[in-house]
């Protein structure tokens, strides 16, 4: 639950901060643009895990700042900045795959490395893009998504990236929970009834 004085973004750290002992390594987070948030993402880069997190299509990343140019003033701090609804921001990416999902279905996965926010700018994450030709281009199933990976940029990032789709069973599952099983219908007085109930309504 998200009380009045506090964000869900600072619950969803302090969550992470204390599951972060019993994850596996390599463990991979997964957040939707209601977490793309600069602070969460300078917090999370201090934890053991990977983190993958949907982009807001107007949101403004840098590429590395040029060499100095030898001239007056101080240096660049930035460099070009992409924009993913900006196509003429794009330029050329550091590289691309291109190839079929689990069911068999067209994928288009371009990555940009060493990026970061102006707000930011120790903070190193790669900008993601994933292309379904095949999505019916509705809020839920779009066709173009962006995400920014924090992380080893040397992973395979095209199966990185075809992971968030693992994220939409999670999600519909709890709203399966809540909607048709009545899982958060008791109203029950200390947490190891809920705990004992959510595993009734599990099985």
């Amino acid at each position: 639950r998200v009380a009045s004085q506090t964000t869900a973004i600072e619950v969803a750290e302090k969550q992470l901060r204390r599951m972060v002992p019993s994850l596996p390594k390599h463990a991979i987070v997964v957040l939707d643009r209601g977490y793309d948030a600069n602070w969460l993402w300078c917090q999370c880069s201090g934890l053991a895990i990977g983190v993958l997190c949907r982009l807001k299509t107007n949101r403004w990343i840098s590429r590395p700042a040029p060499p100095p140019t030898g001239k007056k003033g101080g240096p660049r701090k930035d460099g070009a900045k992409l924009q993913p609804k900006d196509a003429s921001t794009h330029a050329e990416p550091d590289g691309m795959w291109s190839g079929t999902d689990d069911k068999g279905r067209r994928v288009e996965v371009t990555w940009w490395k060493h990026m970061h926010v102006k707000q930011a700018r120790w903070l190193q994450v790669t900008v993601l893009r994933v292309v379904r030709p095949h999505a019916t281009n509705k809020e839920r199933d779009p066709r173009v998504s962006w995400f920014v990976w924090i992380g080893d940029p040397e992973v395979d990032l095209a199966q990185i990236a075809l992971g968030y789709v693992l994220r939409f069973g999670q999600e519909h599952g709890y709203r399966f929970d809540k909607q048709a099983l009545l899982w958060e219908t008791p109203r029950l007085r200390t947490p190891e009834q809920f705990e004992r109930w959510s595993h009734i309504v599990a099985v």
